[in-house]
């Protein structure tokens, strides 16, 4: 049940894109922030990041997360 498993998350004003990684992380979404933060740098989300509220879930991709932090 995805509901279940679905977690907000609050992006803060100023936070850094490897911030918002290890935030993820901690609330047991990801496995390694690091990756993800290569993942959003790489691909050009990391300028893109919005402060807000995202509901993410466990065992979204990458891409899936990046799409969400950057609506």
């Amino acid at each position: 049940d995805v509901q279940s498993d679905t977690v907000v998350i609050e992006v803060l004003r100023g936070m850094t894109s490897e911030q918002i990684c290890y935030l993820i992380e901690d609330m047991g979404l990801i496995e390694e922030a690091l990756e993800l933060n290569a993942y959003l740098i790489q691909n050009g989300y990391a300028e893109h990041l919005r402060v807000g509220k995202f509901s993410l879930y466990v065992g979204m991709t990458f891409d899936e997360i990046a799409n969400q932090l950057t609506k």
